[in-house]
């Protein structure tokens, strides 16, 4: 037996965890600021939970809830009530349960048990880097006063591996995958409607999310000011800036294009044009640059059918015009800017941040004084905001990576993200089922994050990085799928 033949609806062992989680997040609810709220709620999602824990509990579930999570409440913005001397942000809250819950049924329950997901060689190196980097740099964590900032990174860091790994291990069928996959569509859409609502009217719903009891806001969680382009102020929606937008919609678009094809209902085709719309009303160069690594690994992978999609090139444009409008000039002002992008990437901008270009030849510099193992991970403070700030904002992770945890957490890196791609690829390539688009589609949106990640520092962007990490989990059962593909299910597409 494997992890996969875990049932879906976990037996009384893992019944009894989750009502055991419950019952201290309600105890805890009772030490909150306000407590009589704060109670009544715990009370009611304990009860609630109670009741309907033959579908909470199962494993595919708890991923579609920590995606909806990620997707829908904004990282940073918002966090639960309480006097820890940390944030309780609902996502740390959430995956902290999950994990303890998986963990307790994985000693306990004989009938789960741990798989190799075939990536333990680069996530262990990199998570061996990033303990090395951090033993090797104490001196600096002490000298700049930073071992909160650095635990914050720490754990972020590992609650995305946790993802990784649960999201790998517990989806054992088809009709589970699939469930992840509509939620991260359908979540994508929902982030993608109110972004072309705040593109149109400059109001941004997820500003507004305390209204929720249980969510209070954090002052200053809003990004700072932000050049105009295209029809006015750049949109951000859920997310924490408009690049690391542009970044998780463009992730989300080949699943979007890939329900389209699985399902062949107007339905998930708008989703996925509600997505790729999205996309381009953040004006962003990097998920322009994005999307065209989706495209070209779309046409190596599955070319004949990309040559079916090209009709529908002009209609995407069009539907961007009008609902985005001003969005496409934009994007060509950016990519075009007065006395021409490279100019304007080789210069510096402020005392906090410079530009692509320019940050390059100081970042490699300062790399070569610790190439190895870098100067430690999570201790390159660069919020201009931070009185600890300490570094100048690199919008190229790569870079950052470098020079936190050196070659060696670097190389990991690469590795870890190309063998994901490779396995999707060669499987994608192997499968002509509808199956087969859905390993494209993981492979495009893994792929290019890496490509984007030369333009933006997105490990500082929680949202996108976590959505990274899913879909990396997510690769390893649906490659396992492949070696045994299903006939299709596809019905008539309804946009033909």
């Amino acid at each position: 037996m494997s992890a996969y033949a875990h049932p879906s609806r976990p037996n009384g062992v893992a019944l009894g965890l989750g009502v055991t989680a419950i019952g201290l997040a309600t105890v805890a609810a009772a030490a909150i600021d306000f407590y009589p709220l704060g109670l009544i709620v715990a009370v009611m999602a304990g009860l609630l939970a109670v009741v309907s824990h033959r579908f909470l509990l199962r494993w595919e579930i708890q991923v579609a809830l920590i995606v909806l999570t990620i997707l829908l409440i904004p990282l940073g913005r918002y966090e639960l009530p309480g006097a820890l001397p940390f944030n309780l942000e609902p996502y740390r809250v959430l995956v902290a349960a999950v994990a303890a819950c998986w963990c307790g049924s994985l000693l306990v329950d004989p009938a789960l048990r741990w798989r190799k997901v075939g990536l333990f060689g680069p996530l262990l190196l990199f998570q061996l880097a990033i303990l090395v980097s951090l033993a090797l740099n104490t001196d600096r964590i002490e000298r700049y006063d930073i071992l909160e900032e650095v635990l914050k990174a720490f754990t972020l860091m590992g609650s995305c591996l946790i993802a990784l790994l649960f999201s790998a291990s517990v989806i054992r069928t088809r009709e589970q995958l699939e469930l992840v996959v509509k939620t991260l569509v359908g979540g994508g859409a929902i982030v993608g409607l109110f972004a072309l609502i705040q593109y149109r009217t400059g109001f941004n719903i997820f500003d507004h999310l305390g209204i929720i009891p249980v969510l209070d806001y954090v002052p200053g969680g809003l990004p700072g000011d932000l050049e105009a382009r295209g029809g006015g102020d750049r949109v951000y929606a859920s997310a924490q800036h408009p690049i690391a937008l542009s970044a998780a919609l463009v992730m989300l678009l080949p699943l979007g294009i890939y329900t389209g094809r699985r399902y062949g209902t107007r339905l998930w085709w708008a989703a996925a044009a509600i997505i790729g719309v999205a996309a381009f009303s953040t004006v962003a160069r990097t998920g322009s640059t994005m999307l065209l690594t989706v495209l070209v690994v779309f046409i190596v992978l599955k070319p004949r059918e990309v040559l079916g999609l090209w009709k529908w090139a002009l209609p995407f444009l069009i539907a961007v015009h009008f609902l985005a409008p001003g969005a496409l000039g934009g994007l060509k002002s950016a990519f075009f800017p007065e006395g021409g992008l490279l100019a304007e990437q080789q210069s510096a901008h402020s005392a906090t941040s410079s530009n692509r270009l320019a940050d390059a030849g100081p970042a490699l510099h300062e790399w070569w004084k610790h190439p190895y193992v870098g100067y430690g991970f999570g201790t390159r403070i660069t919020e201009p905001a931070n009185p600890k700030n300490n570094a100048l904002i690199l919008d190229d992770q790569w870079l950052g990576l470098l020079l936190e945890v050196g070659a060696l957490g670097t190389l990991a890196f690469v590795w870890l993200m190309l063998r994901s791609v490779r396995r999707l690829g060669r499987a994608a390539r192997a499968d002509d089922s509808e199956h087969g688009w859905l390993l494209a589609a993981l492979a495009a949106s893994i792929l290019s994050l890496g490509i984007g990640m030369i333009t933006f520092d997105a490990f500082g962007f929680t949202q996108v990085t976590f959505l990274l990490f899913v879909m990396i989990g997510l690769s390893v059962p649906a490659v396992r799928f492949a070696k045994a593909p299903e006939p299709s299910r596809r019905r008539p597409t309804a946009v033909s």
